[in-house]
């Protein structure tokens, strides 16, 4: 994820720290927090919906748990829905 004011790359560490917490960019000194995207969540919500429900028949051909599966699709859908914005 970059900054948005200098679109300097934020190191996972401040990520982290920024969660719902302002804290200050190391390149521009411009106040940053990480947040979740509400906008972004309804949109992927229905195609996430999708691919839970197709996850059980591509685990048993797999040969792997779906409870697996639907961990790392969740997962992933969470990360995408992660912004950064200025405080």
């Amino acid at each position: 994820m970059k900054c948005p004011k200098c679109q300097a790359t934020v190191t996972l560490n401040q990520l982290i720290k920024s969660f719902f917490k302002p804290t200050q960019c190391q390149a521009c000194a411009n106040s940053i927090v990480v947040t979740l995207s509400i906008k972004r969540g309804a949109l992927l919500l229905l195609p996430v919906a999708a691919t839970l429900f197709l996850v059980k028949p591509l685990a048993f051909q797999w040969q792997v748990d779906a409870t697996f599966l639907n961990a790392f699709i969740l997962f992933l859908y969470g990360i995408s829905c992660l912004t950064v914005r200025s405080a």
